[in-house]
């Protein structure tokens, strides 16, 4: 023990040492010149000129490295003087870690040992068709403007600007830093863009299994998983680069270890809740919903389910570990408070709270639209039956849980209060993190239906179930394939580049009036990919020798479109088209040289 003492003072050392070099050297940065770091700066932009970085910009950060080099020795020093409690803590973090490892390979071992092998072979079909059908998408989706725009802003710059520049809550900061890995060690293709997000909603139907098995029965978990893997939104934020599916991921686990710490003393189990749920927040402030959601189920059950004795160590220990994980999500944001500053988080203009005659219009009209989201898809049938299995759950759910309290009371009660308080409405993919709730609830409560009107002896203990959740899975996955092989519009951004690419000429300006803005982050991904100078979506217009217009017929005009923008057509310069796709047309309009001299005149 004195040995691992002594060991543990060793690593506490050279973690006072990291902060003290660390803090010098933000000192040393922050006496940097700034003409050298401008040029560094307008080498990486993507227009080569960073505008935003300022003199007056740069006299900010450098008084914000200051600060937070002053908090870096300020807390080497405390850790330090305090060096021999934190290694008793470390030294009982790394004993709990040891024990937890052991009793949870336990549990997975007997758990397995007794399962029925219909179920196991169900719950493996089950993910691996949630996998195939989120692989199968993975190159068929065309890239969205919201993760092309997070790619070439943020993922594929170096991480010092990835990792500070909180230009738009776009960034989601620990999916970017994934992206950037994978984007470092596979090459710039979609699929390796968007593996993180993939490889995270794959996850999240084995670990939608794990919780509601834990909450629930096996019988509910697996009908939950079964859905799960099939639904048309899951698949879609499992293909696209966005941070949601992590999220939704680690809500999960956070939840599974909210079942096990509300009754053990494990301080490894409390480390790890804190630092998933900081990490949580790295990626995108609106973890304060999940996480918020899994506190006050955890406060709600220790202080209806357990004793004085325990209630007041629970109550305690949760209380230490929020704020170890708002400490942890300070020290992750500090690069983003140093250089894009607070304000970038909190005051946005997503963030911002509304009038309350707006919100009270919007959020009832938002709830509506994510339900028809959630159900897209989805069997008319099919639909029913879960809403009327999550009402029979929430009304029993004494009678189909182990435990008092229902997540779904609680998250419905925490996000009520939040966004009351805030008075946004948020997107639909800030709620991606409830589906599982959702489904698993509602699944609950179908198992439960089942049982009651006893279809069969022995109601879902029968054989012909775990066979029966697969084929359901599986035809749901396959109504998300029958209407379009597209899980968002269809665009053709991807073909026009590859045309384009042999097409296009100097002086030549393309023009998108198809997308919601010019250039359109996805085409600017496109011609990045294929090695198209996007000065052809970026040169003047009306200087340019010949401009290709893409535009949506169906939608707009393109007299109406040039006329926006201040092109006037001439009998000189009609368009001709040049090739329609599936949903745009391109045209192609030789404008006037205005600089070829006048024609003569006389006899």
């Amino acid at each position: 023990m004195k040995d691992n003492h002594k060991l543990y003072n060793k690593y506490l050392l050279l973690a006072v040492v990291f902060f003290a070099v660390s803090g010098a050297a933000l000192i040393g940065v922050s006496y940097l010149p700034f003409e050298p770091l401008k040029a560094k700066m307008d080498s990486y932009a993507l227009y080569g000129k960073a505008d935003q970085f300022t003199p007056e910009i740069f006299r900010r950060i450098a008084f914000n490295l200051r600060i937070i080099a002053i908090l870096l020795f300020i807390t080497g020093g405390l850790l330090y003087s305090g060096r021999r409690r934190v290694s008793r803590y470390v030294s009982d973090v790394v004993d709990s870690t040891v024990s937890l490892r052991r009793e949870l390979s336990l549990r997975f071992r007997e758990a397995a040992a007794r399962e029925d092998k219909k179920h196991i072979a169900a719950f493996l079909t089950i993910v691996a068709a949630a996998a195939a059908v989120r692989i199968y998408f993975l190159s068929v989706q065309p890239m969205t403007p919201d993760e092309a725009a997070t790619f070439y802003a943020y993922a594929s710059k170096p991480l010092f600007i990835g990792l500070t520049n909180y230009s738009a809550p776009n960034n989601h900061l620990f999916h970017t830093f994934l992206v950037h890995i994978s984007y470092t060690l596979f090459g710039n293709h979609p699929w390796a863009v968007r593996l993180p997000a993939l490889i995270a909603g794959i996850l999240v139907v084995p670990a939608s299994y794990l919780v509601m098995r834990v909450l629930y029965n096996k019988h509910a978990a697996l009908l939950a998983a079964g859905i799960l893997a099939s639904l048309r939104v899951l698949i879609g934020y499992s293909t696209t680069a966005r941070g949601y599916t992590l999220i939704c991921l680690i809500f999960l686990l956070i939840l599974a270890l909210a079942t096990y710490v509300r009754q053990s003393k494990n301080h490894a189990a409390w480390l790890l809740f804190a630092v998933l749920s900081a990490i949580g927040f790295y990626t995108i402030p609106v973890m304060l919903y999940p996480f918020g959601s899994v506190v006050i189920w955890l406060l709600l059950s220790i202080v209806s389910e357990k004793t004085d004795i325990e209630r007041r160590w629970l109550l305690k220990n949760l209380s230490i570990y929020v704020i170890i994980t708002s400490v942890l999500t300070l020290i992750l944001y500090a690069p983003v408070l140093a250089v894009s500053g607070i304000d970038s988080i909190i005051s946005n203009r997503w963030v911002t709270p509304r009038s309350w005659s707006y919100f009270a219009s919007e959020f009832p009209a938002s709830l509506v639209s994510l339900w028809k989201q959630w159900n897209l898809h989805i069997p008319y049938a099919v639909s029913i039956v879960l809403a009327a299995g999550f009402i029979v759950s929430t009304a029993f759910h004494r009678r189909l849980s182990a435990y008092r309290i229902p997540i779904a009371a609680a998250t419905v009660l925490w996000c009520l209060i939040a966004v009351t308080v805030q008075r946004v409405v948020p997107y639909n993919r800030v709620w991606l993190f409830l589906l599982p709730v959702y489904i698993g609830t509602a699944s609950a409560g179908v198992v439960f239906l089942m049982n009651r009107i006893k279809l069969k002896k022995n109601g879902c203990h029968v054989a012909v179930f775990p066979p029966a959740v697969v084929i359901l899975s599986v035809w749901l996955i396959w109504n998300v394939l029958t209407p379009n092989h597209q899980l968002g519009k269809v665009v053709d951004n991807e073909t026009i580049a590859v045309f384009l690419k042999d097409y296009l000429e100097p002086g030549d300006r393309v023009l998108d009036f198809a997308g919601n803005e010019d250039p359109d982050p996805s085409m600017i991904y496109y011609f990045k990919l294929y090695d198209i100078p996007i000065t052809y979506l970026i040169a003047e217009p009306n200087s340019s020798r010949r401009i290709l217009v893409i535009i949506n017929e169906k939608t707009d005009t393109l007299k109406e479109s040039l006329d926006k923008r201040g092109i006037k057509l001439t009998n000189n310069t009609a368009p001709r088209l040049i090739r329609r796709y599936k949903v745009v047309s391109l045209y192609e309009i030789d404008m006037p040289d205005e600089r070829a001299p006048a024609p003569s005149g006389g006899p």
